[in-house]
């Protein structure tokens, strides 16, 4: 079973492009903004959901079982840094609501090496609230559809894998000249591996990793360089309450390509960092169903909005 695989896109979500404020931001159902201040294009994180794989991330549905998802968001921050960790835009604040729906299936079907084959859907909702340089806007609406056509997975005694495909795709509108959009406008091909390794009853390790290939947004001529990311958490189940799990969790993500606009290098390449952590708390009702807390304080990042993520998860069987 798992809770989170594949979970809401916590990149960026404040969007579109002010080109005459603060050298250009861009700001998306992310954040990014162009010369000035803006890592992923209108992408605080990019379009793959780094953050989200901290239970049971190396778990899919059992063979011929159907899980839904469930993730809701909130995403404050009140600066956005530059390449030194540095307040690069006056004024900067950001909210922003996200949920996102996904249903995972695996197949009855018998693969080599005792392998399962998974296809899973997501769709996301997104309200972004954003406030620059004396200007607000705001914007809710349609983020973005993933499909996960080919997801395979198996284990060991103590060892389970995932290894899957993601093709997200814009699904919300996008108007160039706005400060807030729910969509980032431009396609991403991620490849993702996650692991969960329980060593005995009470603990539960994980580590999700994963590399974004994005494209251009045509509309504004804007290429968000390529990410990796890396999720992690460490959950521990008390004998005495074993349907509790208390955690700590976090991830590290780091954009591996420069943003280019209209073919020129953005700046000295406006490469996104992001690092932070937090407690979480998980409650399982069974096996297969369960809800879980967790809190993520941002604390070292540049060239994208720095604050806190609250989340709100849940799965259960369809």
């Amino acid at each position: 079973m798992q809770i989170s695989n594949g979970g809401p896109r916590t990149r960026g979500f404040f969007a579109g492009r002010m080109s005459r404020m603060v050298g250009g931001l861009a700001v998306a159902a992310g954040l990014a903004a162009s010369p000035v201040a803006s890592a992923v294009e209108g992408g605080a994180f990019g379009n793959f959901g780094v953050g989200a794989q901290t239970v049971a991330s190396g778990f899919v549905p059992p063979k011929g079982s159907t899980m839904f998802y469930g993730y809701l968001l909130n995403y404050s921050a009140d600066r956005f840094t530059d390449s030194n960790g540095d307040s690069a835009i006056p004024g900067f604040k950001a909210n922003l609501w996200v949920e996102a729906l996904m249903v995972r299936r695996t197949w009855d079907v018998d693969l080599p090496w005792g392998l399962s084959f998974s296809s899973g859907f997501t769709q996301e909702f997104v309200h972004a609230d954003i406030e620059a340089g004396g200007v607000s806007d705001q914007s809710t609406g349609l983020f973005e559809i993933s499909v996960q056509p080919v997801v395979l997975s198996g284990s060991t005694d103590t060892l389970h894998y995932v290894i899957g495909t993601h093709f997200l795709m814009p699904s919300g509108d996008f108007e160039p000249d706005s400060l807030a959009n729910s969509t980032l406008n431009y396609y991403t091909f991620a490849q993702e591996l996650s692991l969960t390794w329980t060593p005995n009853a009470n603990w539960m390790l994980d580590l999700s990793s994963n590399i974004s290939f994005n494209t251009r947004n045509n509309d504004t001529d804007y290429a968000s360089g390529d990410t990796v990311g890396f999720t992690w958490a460490a959950n521990y189940r008390p004998t005495a309450s074993p349907k509790w799990q208390l955690g700590v969790s976090g991830l590290y993500q780091q954009q591996i390509e420069d943003d280019k606009q209209n073919g020129q290098t953005v700046g000295d390449g406006f490469r996104l960092k992001k690092v932070n952590a937090g407690p979480q708390l998980t409650y399982w009702f069974s096996p297969a169903v369960a809800m879980m807390f967790k809190w993520h304080h941002e604390f070292d990042v540049e060239n994208a909005p720095q604050g806190d993520l609250l989340w709100l998860q849940c799965v259960f069987p369809l």
